[in-house]
């Protein structure tokens, strides 16, 4: 008889490149196409062997680890009865068989999860690879694009800013440069690039907004959080001068001269370039604090924007610590008009552009003149902005206000009670270099405006009017004391000014109005109805055959007949006239030219 003793291990598992199954044996390799059938010959007590070592199961479940198990060698029983010519029992045989098919039924089993792993490894290499293609151009984008990015995400500019984009007095408050889920610390967040482009670039640090918190909400922990981005950000700004925002909105917190964060950030006032302050509800304790921390230390300050609030500035109140500072030449005062001189003392002579607010629920009227003295403090001013902005009706004391830099006026009183200070001014000031006048006139102060302009037409080439509050005629007289100017820009245009700007002189066949206009610019709202648009193309068509005319320029919200738009590109693809769109700011605060 023969006797048969071959032991064989099989191990079965799954890699993590999902290659299949393998099997191995001692005493040989057997490949039996996936293990699915083995043969062995035991013993008369191999149903003992079976027996005992029932334990040989497979874990189906992805959810554990899969536990690679083999076939235990034969017990020496086994081995001892193997010499033997004793066949093992036919019982034993079928327990061979079953426990075979178990084992086939498990392969099986396992071959459909791997069939299932190896479909949800395609469909994540099919997200990886989409994901990839959307990460990649940024990731490959050149460090001048992806920094020019970066300050676009800033929004730094607007952090002097006190209107929104249709200049309209909204009381704009820059965003906390302290907050870790903005920019620029943002930045750092995505790849070791990007960290490394954004610390390399000092100017993306260099504007720090810092926004007091509550005390009394406010986890001391926080407030330290706060102080440490705070010297970062200064500390990866590294010599760049600053453009720094302090405010506090809420009640109470308190701002003294020992606030650890107001302390830090002043340490730094010789690189401060830029400055804007509020403090509520108590701006003149803050502002007290703020001086007596840079008094003497602001070298590089140039540009400073102050809030009030609702306070008033009583008897014996003083801010001096903007009086020494050598480069400070724009000033912007938000609700403040009475005894400004007296109570802030600045270098008012160094000033060359100044903008002042009085937002339409703080409205200031005073008897008193001071509030219209400051103006002629301000010898040197180029630029002067004034919006809601109020002076003492009764001034008889005062000289004329003449102003012999000014090159830039601009006024936008939308409230109505500013009308008769508006009057007032106009009557007194006079402006020999003025190049750039706009306005937002009411009919009551026209007949003040038009002496203005007669006293400054000759110099006066950029003409910008608010049309909106007027009658058509009282428009066109006021274009007719303005004949020189080469640049008209008009919000709340009408079909009646088109028709004027068209007409021409019968005798001399001259235009009538502003014969010498190159560039023309319609701000909304205006309708332009079937009407209004060939008037307007019929205005544009006749100054260009006049040969002056040379820019046209409409706001996107402005809606135009689909002729008439085409109309104006065939004249702008002839090479006639430059038309442009534009969706930009109204004309109060438009860069000076």
């Amino acid at each position: 008889m023969v006797e048969i003793g071959v032991v064989v291990e099989v191990e079965i598992y799954v890699d993590n490149r999902a290659t299949g199954l393998r099997e191995r044996s001692e005493g040989g390799l057997q490949d039996t196409e996936g293990a699915r059938r083995r043969e062995f010959s035991y013993c008369r007590v191999a149903d003992q062997f079976l027996s005992t070592n029932s334990d040989i199961t497979l874990n189906g479940s992805m959810s554990t680890p899969f536990l690679r198990r083999s076939v235990s060698p034969p017990p020496i029983e086994v081995q001892t009865l193997s010499r033997t010519n004793e066949p093992p029992p036919i019982s034993s045989l079928h327990s061979y068989e079953n426990k075979l098919n178990e084992i086939l039924w498990n392969l099986n089993e396992l071959d459909g999860e791997i069939n299932r792993l190896r479909r949800e490894h395609e469909r994540l290499l099919g997200y990886a690879s989409m994901y990839q293609q959307i990460l990649h151009p940024i990731r490959r984008l050149p460090d001048g694009p992806l920094i020019d990015i970066f300050e676009q995400c800033m929004d730094a500019e607007h952090i002097m800013s006190y209107l929104n984009s249709k200049d309209e007095v909204i009381g704009y408050r820059p965003p906390d440069s302290l907050d870790p889920t903005k920019p620029p610390w943002t930045f750092g967040q995505v790849c070791h690039r990007w960290r490394a482009l954004a610390l390399s670039r000092s100017s993306l640090w260099s504007h720090i907004s810092v926004i007091f918190p509550d005390s009394e909400r406010t986890d001391p922990s926080s407030t330290t959080a706060m102080l440490n981005r705070l010297m970062w950000q200064v500390q990866r700004s590294r010599t760049q001068n600053l453009t720094v925002s302090l405010r506090s909105d809420t009640q109470p917190v308190l701002i003294n001269d020992n606030h650890p964060l107001l302390v830090a950030i002043c340490s730094h006032s010789a690189r401060w370039e830029s400055l804007r302050v509020y403090f509520a509800p108590s701006p003149l304790e803050g502002l007290r604090a703020l001086s007596s921390l840079i008094r003497g230390n602001i070298p590089n300050l140039r540009n400073l924007l102050l809030e009030m609030g609702t306070c008033s500035l009583s008897g014996g109140t003083v801010i001096d610590g903007f009086e020494f500072s050598p480069s400070l030449c724009e000033l912007t005062l938000v609700s403040l008009t009475t005894r400004i001189t007296e109570a802030i003392k600045l270098p008012w002579t160094q000033i060359t552009r100044y903008t002042g607010f009085s937002p339409g629920h703080l409205i200031e009227r005073s008897s008193e003149s001071s509030n219209f003295r400051f103006l002629a403090e301000m010898s040197d001013v180029q630029a002067l902005f004034l919006q809601h902005h109020g002076f003492a009706e009764n001034i008889a004391s005062v000289s004329p206000l003449h102003l012999s830099s000014l090159h830039t006026l601009s006024i936008f009183p939308t409230n109505k009670s500013y009308l008769p200070t508006l009057s007032t001014l106009l009557s007194h000031l006079t402006c020999n270099t003025i190049r750039d006048f706009r306005i937002c006139p009411h009919s009551e102060i026209v007949p003040s405006l038009k002496r203005f302009l007669a006293r400054s037409a000759s110099t006066i080439q950029a003409f910008s009017l608010d049309a909106g509050k007027l009658d058509p005629v009282e428009v066109v007289n006021l274009l007719e004391c303005t004949p020189n100017i080469c640049s008209l820009k008009v919000q709340g245009a009408t079909l009646e000014l088109f028709l004027a700007l068209a007409e021409t002189d019968t005798r001399s066949d001259q235009l009538k109005l502003v014969p010498h206009l190159r560039d023309i610019s319609i701000h909304y709202p205006i309708a332009m109805e079937s009407h209004g648009s060939e008037s307007f193309f019929n205005m544009v068509d006749s100054r260009i055959r006049f040969g002056h005319l040379e820019v046209v320029r409409l706001n996107t919200k402005i809606t135009l007949r689909r002729i008439t738009r085409e109309r104006l590109e065939v004249l702008g693809n002839e090479g006639r006239i430059e038309v442009h769109f534009f969706d930009g700011l109204w004309f109060f605060l438009d860069p000076c030219p």
